[in-house]
């Protein structure tokens, strides 16, 4: 896992992209709020840092958020207040399955640290076989004893199932 700290550069310009572009519309429904499309550009950004790029335009629409060598990625970022463990979930909207790329690269942006780690990787073929899954309306119990009712169909890798990434060239390799 990389941990990358969120520096004002990263926020000003994801918060930037956000005041001239919706990133989270979906076909299907349950859009993406302006802070977890901002918890999605962020984590976007942080593997952009790895890799020393400058950051993507989020002019055009592309299906893949990033292309590294000839390898199409997704980045999924989900937002918490701690780091991440290895029995914690990282959630997939059933609805964007379909549509996932190839490789999907999963992230936690610890809003009290302002940190993003990157934990992680799995392919699309190895989430389809790990995938737990649960319906709109479903329970998901946190280990702390709290507890969210799924606003779409949900599903759910665990930390400790992901591929490790702990330096760039782990990004290059994807296999």
């Amino acid at each position: 896992m990389i941990e990358i700290p969120i520096n004002k550069h990263m926020t000003e310009y994801g918060e930037g992209v956000l005041k001239h572009k919706n990133l989270g519309t979906r076909r299907a429904g349950f859009n993406g709020t302006p802070a977890q499309q901002l918890t999605g550009i962020l984590g976007e950004l942080a593997v952009y840092e790895i890799m020393n790029w400058s950051y993507p335009s989020y002019e055009d629409f592309h299906q893949d958020d990033i292309i590294i060598g000839e390898k199409k990625i997704d980045v999924k970022t989900r937002g918490s207040k701690y780091d991440m463990k290895p029995d914690w979930a990282h959630n997939i909207v059933m609805y964007q399955l379909p549509k996932l790329s190839p490789y999907i690269i999963f992230c936690n942006h610890n809003r009290v640290k302002e940190h993003i780690q990157v934990c992680g990787y799995l392919t699309k073929d190895e989430i389809e076989k790990l995938l737990v899954k649960t319906d709109k309306g479903g329970v998901k119990k946190r280990d702390d004893g709290t507890w969210f009712r799924t606003g779409a169909p949900h599903g759910e890798v665990y930390q400790k199932q992901l591929h490790d990434i702990s330096v760039a060239t782990d990004l290059e390799n994807l296999d």
